[in-house]
């Protein structure tokens, strides 16, 4: 096999060389051909070139031409032939059409570069120069101004041409190469002329290669003609590739109308891949860019729209439609500021495009990686599928998009909505619903539309959300695309989003985040509302939190947070002493700790971005916590977190419920229940009503025993002059309390100079109406707590009419601090409190003071306090004085004695620092009434206090023995006028363990107006109630003596005492004089020496509660030699009056009849008398004269006012008439025995008998029939 290759090598090498030779010789002959041809073809080009007959003979043909194609006469301004190279070319010069009535086309210039169809010369045996063996190559129009209309069947045609011409712009598609330039197109459609359009100066080519054409187009739209996309329907079909650059839409209104609000776009570029089957777009496929788009007002006019920003009018013109290059600069400059100022919205959008048809007016869209470039940052890129369907309705084209769905690095969601484009161009109407699947919380703001925001709602939202993610979520849009973002109402728009339970949710710089938040999101047509109902901030869990901004497109966003949160006590109070609240509560909350449950209710509004001019207010509820409150630091103004403890400072409140609230102005809580030493109280946090930049903290419903239970609060009692505190305690036991302590909101602050008020307050409720004038309800303390001892004050108001003031006076050499006090009694008017220097001064003017409320009181505050021996007392020279005598049995150190020869026992003169003047109007005293009175007080060395009395109606002193004495208090007067009893004495109602020992004397006693004389009363307290050891009055008329008891009752009935007299004696050597002492005028009687005495006798009740009906005893009655005077008929009364306790509150006295003008003569009038359960009952009261005798027997009523007696008449003289007297408490009255004795039975018979029944005022009188002997 290798030597048959080589002998094939072989031979074919002897052929090549034969070949050689061959080529050798015939190479000169090939080239002498060639340039033989070359010559003869040049000149037949030449002889050709040289013999195209005159251009024009073919005038003629074309107008024929023309006027087939356009099936109209066509006018053609001139004609030439000549040659492009080696390509014939004719050129055609203003083709018109003259006859037509529509916008006929005109073209300024028509170059077509020629070949010869010599398949035509003998097809059609014409000449070759004839026209119809013209074929065109290339078709150059200039200057052209065409008119495209489509008819109502939707033939398109040229304007001028008729509709059998409609084969034109297919003949013009089947030429090889159209270039135009500088041609003007308008489009107008028949049916719907809103479609039409026109084009100024655009440029365009066309190639065709077989069934493929290759189109080039530089378009640029007139102004006020806006371009629509049409309906209609065609046979065209073509696939193909577009590639559109430096396009400039602004230039191109075919979507000026589509929306309000269009953007205005720079340069854009496309490169698809496109297919078209009858009319129908089929296939797209490339990519695309826009450039800068810039945000066009919702007002602004079609006008301003179409004027790119940074283009003069000049360059809108531009036939390239593309921006000069002298211009760029000052367009970049442009663009530049409209980013600084935020109104570009897209510096650049990209992407790849993919749109494919369904079905009919069904399109699948997919776009990747789409890009969103602005000033500020690039979007990530973005796959878009979605599926749009078009329909046409009654308004115009609705689009219907489904299954869309967009995904990118940030966020996933889904698609469905319609979108309605109407007839007359309004804006349309969009609906939309986006569902999210996830994405990015971060990059929330993308998505949202921020446009509409302010810069510092953007800002903020961009760091609200640091971490988390979104789970989940739905935007709604619906309405009317210029209406956005709906604030007129027209619309629907809104976003609702769903976050991890991980998200963190920063609302503000200087507060804490929330963590651990899982938050629904909602943004509603221009409202921003953040939802949670789990999350953490400051070891508090969340229950719930609403964040709201109401409108997004505010100048000033506001952001509203209302949050609720439940969490430990303790971590509340820290975060109210370390948080961002610190400087407004921190030191609220020093010294105080707290352990439990609490709930806090926050609400908070922070204008953006002024986050500093927060607006903070919320609630805190206590959940039966326990409160621990350090008084010492709280009064010390202490600040920070030391925990360390006073216990003697400590206040402890347990079982806490309540809210307290909080803002700007300060805290305030009302109506905190608590329990304290395990009773109940009430909190409260208020803002002071005397100061309004001072907090007030109260404690309600404080028993007496717990208020003192505090030390602070006993220490400051020991301070207030202790004499108060036991006067207070003593009758307030069962009172409640009130504790205030008004803080300045810049204690605890070095720069702090105002000081704390500390508050005790009672309104006293019944108790405060029982309490001795000028004490009243209610009763307030007030001390100003500061750390400069100047400052230091306190306060006392009781009522009206008593105020006291309390300061620091000279320390003590013990160190103790001395306080200075003075009280001013009376209205405020009277004038400011005079402090003394040191002790106490008490001035001023009061309307009423008690002394039967006061005595008791003194008495027992004296003996369980030992207030006086305790109470600073100033120096005679430092205070006048006032001077007093005293019995010699109550003699002290340095008094000076005096005897007088009438009277030996000794008398001691004290001088007494004066410590009170007072002016009381009405003083009142054992149910009497003083007026006008001055009183003078002071204290002694002894402790012993001295009360002064001075007034028209007094005059004389009341000595209060000092503490631990036991010695009674005296009272010892010159002069004392006192008034009748008042109806008070008999309702009172007093313990007589009460009152104290007394000893009263009075030289000058008058009662009622009626002197008494010389009086003494001696009072001792015994264990059951008081011994009145001595009754004596003494005056000309009248002596007095008794002496009793005044016991409470171990088991008291309706009276809860018992009075008892064991002796009462009276003696008058007159008993007319005596008659008229007690009242009963000066003609009642003469002479009659009287004695009465009663015995035994007890009532319930007090002395001065004394009545007849009520009284159990004997009395016995006694009188001589005197007579009774007649007195007016009709007087009513009784012989003998009520004899009260004292002798000083009741009267004897007698009723008469007429019956004899002189009067009646009596010898003696004597009887004994029972008195028990209101009757009075007699068996031997007799009254006997010089001539007759009248004995009485039977009964009185003394309740009821009746008679039920027997009068036995016997008279001395049978034929004389003689006065009888008639006597009687059990005795009938003056007028029965009138009647008697006005009766003729003198002369009938020697003694006679009647009975007497019926009533004091109406008595009946009958003669008994039996005579009675005389005795």
């Amino acid at each position: 096999m290798i030597i048959q290759g080589l002998d094939k090598l072989s031979g074919h090498e002897e052929t090549s060389a034969r070949e050689r030779k061959i080529r050798a010789r015939g190479w000169p002959g090939f080239l002498s051909v060639i340039w033989g041809l070359a010559i003869l073809i040049t000149v037949s080009l030449i002889v050709i070139r040289l013999s195209l007959p005159s251009a024009v003979r073919f005038l003629p043909d074309v107008e024929r031409w023309l006027h087939a194609a356009a099936g109209q006469t066509v006018s053609i301004g001139s004609l030439h032939i000549g040659w492009h190279g080696w390509t014939p070319r004719l050129s055609i010069e203003d083709i018109r059409l003259p006859d037509s009535t529509e916008d006929a086309p005109r073209i300024q210039s028509l170059q077509m570069d020629i070949g010869i169809d010599f398949s035509s010369l003998w097809e059609d045996r014409t000449p070759w120069w004839g026209i119809n063996a013209i074929r065109a190559k290339k078709l150059s129009l200039s200057g052209a101004s065409l008119t495209v209309i489509r008819d109502s069947d939707g033939v398109l045609r040229l304007a001028g041409t008729r509709r059998t011409a409609a084969g034109l712009l297919p003949w013009l598609l089947q030429q090889p190469h159209i270039d135009a330039k500088s041609i003007d197109i308008s489009f107008r459609d028949e049916e719907n002329g809103a479609l039409s359009f026109s084009l100024r100066n655009a440029r365009f080519s066309i190639h065709k290669t077989g069934a493929r054409h290759r189109v080039f187009a530089a378009l640029s739209p007139g102004q006020g003609h806006p371009a629509q996309a049409g309906s209609h329907e065609s046979s065209m079909g073509a696939n193909g590739f577009l590639r559109v650059d430096h396009f400039d839409p602004n230039r191109f209104p075919l979507l000026q109308n589509t929306v309000s609000s269009p953007p205005t776009y720079g340069v854009t570029r496309l490169d698809v891949w496109v297919s078209w089957n009858q009319g129908q777009l089929e296939y797209a496929r490339g990519d695309f860019t826009l450039g800068d788009s810039i945000p066009t007002s919702a007002d602004s006019n079609t006008g301003d729209r179409e004027k790119p920003a940074g283009l003069s009018g000049k360059d809108h013109c531009i036939p390239p439609c593309v921006v000069p290059e002298q211009d760029k600069v000052a367009a970049g400059e442009t663009v530049a500021k409209e980013t600084a100022k935020g109104e570009i919205a897209a510096k650049k959008i990209t992407g790849s495009l993919e749109l494919a048809q369904a079905g009919i007016d069904n399109w699948q869209v997919r776009v990747r990686g789409l890009s969103l470039t602005t000033p500020r940052r690039q979007w990530p890129a973005t796959d878009v599928q979605l599926r749009i369907v078009r329909s046409r309705n009654q308004h115009g084209w609705l689009l219907e998009t489904r299954n869309a769905k967009l995904t990118n690095e940030d966020i996933t969601l889904r698609l469905t909505g319609t979108g309605q484009w109407f007839e007359d161009n309004s804006s349309p109407d969009v609906r939309l619903v986006m569902a999210i699947d996830k994405g990015k919380l971060d990059r929330l703001t993308r998505y949202l539309p921020t446009e509409r925001m302010k810069k510092p709602l953007v800002d903020w939202l961009r760091n609200a959300f640091p971490k988390g993610r979104l789970d989940g979520g739905e935007i709604l849009f619906h309405g009317r695309v210029a209406d956005f973002p709906f604030d007129n109402g027209k619309g629907v728009f809104e976003a609702r989003l769903k976050t991890s339970r991980d998200t963190t949710f920063k609302y503000a710089r200087v507060w804490q985040p929330i963590e651990a938040l899982a938050a629904d999101i909602v943004l509603e047509n221009g409202a921003l509302t953040i939802t949670a109902n789990t999350g953490r901030i400051y070891g508090t869990r969340i229950r719930e939190v609403v964040a709201e901004i109401p409108d997004i497109t505010a100048k000033t966003p506001m952001l509203t947070i209302d949050g609720h949160a439940v969490g430990n006590l303790e971590e509340g109070l820290d975060f109210l002493r370390t948080g961002p609240l610190s400087g407004r509560y921190g030191h609220r909350v020093a010294g105080i700790e707290g352990a439990g449950e609490y709930r806090l209710d926050l609400r908070m509004q922070l204008p953006l971005p002024h986050i500093r001019r927060t607006k903070t207010q919320g609630r805190i509820t206590f959940l039966d916590d326990s409160i621990g409150i350090d008084t010492s630091r709280l009064a010390s103004g202490a600040t920070g977190s030391d925990t360390r403890r006073n216990d003697d400072f400590h206040l402890s409140f347990h079982r806490v419920n309540g809210t307290l609230a909080f803002d700007k102005q300060g805290i305030t809580g009302k109506g905190i229940a608590a329990r304290y030493l395990g009773q109940p109280v009430t909190l409260g946090v208020a803002k002071a009503t005397e100061c309004q930049e001072s907090t007030r903290f109260t404690i309600d419903n404080l028993t007496t025993g717990a208020l003192f239970a505090h030390p602070l609060l006993a220490t400051t009692a020991q301070e207030i002059q202790s004499w108060l505190s036991p006067l207070i305690g003593d009758i307030t036991n069962k009172e409640t309390w009130q504790v205030a302590l008004d803080l300045p909101d810049s204690w605890g602050r070095k720069d702090n100079r105002e000081p704390a008020r500390l508050g005790i307050s009672s309104p006293l409720g019944e108790i405060g109406a029982a309490l001795p004038a000028p004490l009243a309800r209610p009763f307030r303390a007030e001390m100003l707590l500061s750390e400069r001892r100047s400052e230091r004050r306190i306060t006392i108001k009781s009522g009206t009419e008593l105020t006291g003031v309390f300061v620091p006076g000279k320390r003590s050499e013990a160190g103790d601090n001395a306080w200075c006090s003075a009280v001013r009694l009376g209205e405020e008017e009277g004038g400011p409190v005079n402090i003394p220097a040191e002790g106490i001064r008490i001035d001023g003017h009061i309307r009423r003071l008690s002394l039967d409320q006061w005595i008791p009181l003194f008495k027992t505050g004296l003996a369980k306090s030992k207030w006086l021996a305790k109470t600073p007392r100033p120096s005679a020279t430092q205070a006048p004085t006032f001077q007093v005598k005293i019995p010699s049995d109550l003699l002290g150190t340095g008094a000076k004695t005096a005897k007088t020869a009438s009277k030996p026992a000794a008398t001691a003169t004290i001088d007494v620092p004066e410590q009170f003047d007072i002016q009381v109007d009405e003083l009142t005293g054992f149910a009497r009434t003083f007026r006008n009175i001055r009183l003078k007080a002071g204290s002694t060395d002894d402790g012993s206090w001295y009360i002064l009395i001075q007034g028209k109606q007094a005059s004389g002193y009341v000595r209060f023995p000092g503490a631990g004495a036991d010695e009674p208090i005296v009272a010892d007067f010159a002069h004392l006028q006192l008034p009748a009893a008042d109806d008070s004495a008999k309702r009172n109602e007093i313990d007589p363990r009460n009152i104290p020992s007394i000893r009263f004397a009075c030289k000058n006693l008058t009662y009622d107006g009626r002197p008494l004389g010389n009086t003494r009363l001696e009072l001792l307290r015994i264990p059951q109630g008081i011994e009145i050891k001595t009754i004596e009055l003494e005056s000309r008329n009248l002596e007095v003596q008794g002496n009793g008891t005044w016991e409470y009752l171990a088991q008291p009935g309706e009276f809860p005492s018992r009075s008892r007299l064991r002796v009462l004696e009276i003696r008058s050597r007159n008993l007319g004089k005596l008659l008229s002492s007690f009242g009963y005028g000066k003609k009642v009687a003469k002479k009659g020496k009287t004695y009465l005495k009663l015995s035994n006798a007890t009532w319930p009740g007090s002395p001065a509660q004394f009545e007849l009906e009520r009284m159990s005893g004997n009395l016995d009655i006694k009188i001589t030699d005197g007579r009774l005077l007649a007195i007016e008929p009709g007087a009513t009364g009784r012989l003998f009056g009520l004899l009260s306790f004292t002798q000083l509150t009741r009267r004897l006295s007698l009723d008469f009849k007429d019956f004899y003008k002189d009067g009646f003569t009596y010898d003696r009038i004597e009887g004994k008398f029972q008195i028990e359960q209101g009757h009075a009952k007699t068996d031997d009261f007799v009254v006997e004269g010089t001539s007759s005798r009248i004995d009485i027997v039977g009964n009185t009523g003394l309740a009821n006012q009746d008679y039920d007696q027997v009068a036995t008449i016997i008279p001395k003289v049978a034929t004389t008439t003689v006065p009888l007297p008639v006597v009687g408490i059990p005795l009938a009255t003056i007028g029965i025995l009138q009647h008697l004795l006005d009766k003729p039975f003198f002369d009938k018979a020697f003694a006679y008998q009647y009975t007497i029944k019926g009533t004091w005022a109406d008595p009946q009188i009958e003669l008994v029939e039996n005579n009675v002997e005389p005795e």
